[in-house]
């Protein structure tokens, strides 16, 4: 796709804001990280700060329950907003949703909440207690507390039973509703009285209907993990080695979560001899298989969900995701890392060492008293995507607009100013993101940008002229004209030489008097690959390339690639860093980080060291610590000096 830079369009921009005001900041509880020693220093494991309790869809929205507020999006995962108890809710803990009635219900960790027609409302139970519970009957809507169970009808409370903690609530096709609860096992109440239902489960996990049947999984007094099959006449039970933790009828089939693995549960009629067959406990019951579900969900899964032909699953540390049988849809905000970044980013303040980080569209404020604190734009339009430092060492940010126009902006106390009031980028495209970004002098910088999954280009940013061009006019030594390719998106510099990482292999960029050259070395001429993923130079004018096929290094003018690389068997390189002040190259693969100094290597294990044995991508800053991308967040390695 093309990048078009017509300045009549320029002006238009200026409609959509001027200077941002002070960033509202949203601090995160310490308590979603921690802080662990490893080989190379202390590490600190930063995570998604919201845990999916409950969820609740409608026709147009989705809302989503969490340890730290309530979430709305659309169905499209947009129209983000955040309710918190700053906007009267009773309690940022949510634990449970309801739609009912044109209603949304919000049981949570302090009371009953009511939404409807745009406005909130608190609502008296008559029994005390932390709400885990919701499920809309009738005209009624049941409430589960751990102290008890309540029937609101026609805004009128009416105390079922007191002194059992309710866990689930399952409405009954003839009226009244089933409860399981953590110790006094399964109930069936309406008409104003609760009965005990006999059954051997005394701690219930989940329930789930389909159609005339009931399933429900849970311990009994033994601690033996069961689940209960009831069809209105009999119960059946069976014997699991792991307990189920959630149960959902979907496309007409059971499935459970049990020991990490979903499953199907299937008649073995139906299943033949795929899955494993469930023992039953007792009496003989009807044969059922568990076959497996090839799905890639992720881990942490907290509450699954079924509407509008959708199963809806709830995280621990990566917010929403909608499942329609083949795809799954992330419904995510508010993250440390959005599973779907591309710029990675971080850059820090000399004095005070406040550092600016974002991976995806939000960005945060992090140091190390306060950990992470969301900047919460108020300028109308814009998002941060990208932080670096110009010159004189000062932070600079990046903003994107719904268009793909892209703006600088620089710090002035605490607010954002725009560095060129007349002149944003405008790219055409709204995936747009950074690749990279250096300041060449006080007045020019470099950008690479990126679009859905590839790089798209290279270009200049000139404060002073007030103009954005594609660097042109570069030649070989040999005289012939040749572009930067577009799949440019990883630079470095020094000595006045640039190096870029692409598809056709790496870029070499230099001037000799007014000549502008250009050099591009492929797997022709030493490299092991045309596809490169990062290129460092160090200080001693070595140059470092991490390819898809390995590390390659160039000393003078030899090439050391696959075994005769210092790391013959690292496989594919996902990106490095410098430090240049001890002279050490950092390289990461996918599951393993190396420390490269005077010519020794010393490995990190992300398994067992990180937060995720998963590398994405690492950054160094110039507090001395390593920056490490995960899809569920992020790892801070406090490197040993």
């Amino acid at each position: 796709m093309k990048l078009s830079f017509y300045s009549a369009l320029f002006c238009f921009f200026l409609l959509i804001g001027s200077s941002c005001t002070d960033t509202k900041t949203t601090k995160f509880p310490r308590s979603f990280y921690k802080i662990k020693k490893i080989p190379w220093g202390y590490v600190s494991y930063f995570k998604q700060s919201r845990v999916v309790k409950a969820i609740a869809v409608t026709e147009k929205d989705v809302w989503v329950g969490t340890s730290g507020g309530l979430q709305h999006f659309n169905y499209k995962g947009e129209g983000y907003y955040l309710i918190t108890s700053q906007d009267g809710l009773p309690s940022n803990q949510i634990n449970a949703l309801s739609w009912h009635k044109n209603v949304l219900w919000v049981g949570t960790s302090k009371g009953l909440a009511q939404y409807s027609e745009g406005a909130w409302q608190n609502q008296e139970i008559g029994i005390t207690g932390e709400i885990r519970a919701l499920e809309g009957e009738k005209s009624s809507i049941w409430v589960g507390t751990d102290r008890g169970l309540v029937a609101i009808t026609f805004g009128r409370s009416l105390v079922y039973k007191k002194g059992i903690s309710v866990k689930f609530i399952e409405k009954k096709d003839e009226g009244g509703v089933w409860v399981g609860t953590k110790d006094h096992g399964l109930l069936v109440c309406g008409k104003g009285n609760c009965k005990t239902y006999k059954s051997k489960i005394k701690t219930v996990f989940s329930m789930q209907k389909m159609g005339d049947f009931i399933w429900i999984s849970g311990k009994d007094k033994n601690n033996n993990n069961l689940l209960l099959f009831n069809n209105g006449d009999t119960n059946y039970y069976y014997k699991l080695s792991n307990p189920v933790n959630w149960l959902q009828v979907y496309k007409n089939e059971t499935m459970i979560y049990s020991g990490k693995t979903i499953s199907n549960l299937v008649s073995c009629n139906e299943a033949g001899k795929k899955g494993k067959k469930l023992n039953f406990f007792g009496s003989e019951a009807p044969c059922f298989r568990r076959v497996p579900v090839s799905t890639n969900f992720p881990p942490g899964m907290t509450i699954v969900h079924r509407k509008n032909n959708y199963l809806w699953v709830g995280t621990d540390t990566m917010g929403l995701l909608r499942f329609d049988g083949r795809l799954i849809k992330y419904f995510s905000s508010n993250n440390l890392v959005n599973k779907t970044a591309d710029s990675f980013t971080i850059s820090c303040e000399n004095q005070n060492k406040n550092c600016y980080f974002a991976a995806g569209n939000n960005s945060f404020a992090f140091n190390d008293k306060n950990g992470f604190q969301l900047m919460e734009q108020k300028h109308i339009g814009w998002h941060f995507i990208y932080f670096l430092n110009d010159f004189k060492g000062k932070i600079v940010a990046v903003g994107k607009n719904s268009r793909g126009a892209l703006h600088f902006f620089h710090k002035v106390g605490n607010s954002w100013e725009k560095m060129m009031k007349k002149y944003p980028l405008t790219t055409e495209m709204p995936e747009v993101y950074m690749n990279f970004s250096y300041f060449t002098k006080d007045y020019i910088s470099w950008i690479g940008l990126g679009n859905k999954d590839n790089a798209v280009g290279v270009f200049v940013f000139n404060f002073k002229n007030k103009q954005i061009y594609p660097p042109i006019n570069y030649e070989t030594k040999e005289g012939k004209e040749l572009q930067i390719p577009a799949s440019s998106r990883k630079m470095s510099m020094r000595f006045g030489h640039r190096y870029l990482a692409s598809n056709q292999g790496v870029v070499h960029l230099w001037r000799v008097g007014k000549k502008k050259l250009i050099e591009i070395t492929d797997d022709t001429n030493g490299l092991n690959s045309n596809v490169v993923n990062d290129v460092v130079f160090d200080k001693n004018g070595k140059l470092w390339v991490g390819t898809d096929l390995g590390l390659c290094e160039k000393d003078g003018n030899f090439w050391k690639c696959g075994e005769k690389s210092i790391l013959p068997e690292a496989g594919e390189i996902l990106g490095m860093a410098y430090d240049d002040i001890n002279d050490i190259v950092y390289v990461a693969n996918r599951s393993f980080i190396y420390k490269i100094k005077n010519g020794k290597v010393h490995k990190l294990d992300a398994l067992g060291n990180l937060l995720e044995k998963r590398i994405e991508s690492i950054k160094l800053d110039r507090g001395n610590r390593l920056w490490v991308l995960h899809s569920g967040g992020i790892s801070v390695i406090y490197l040993s000096k």
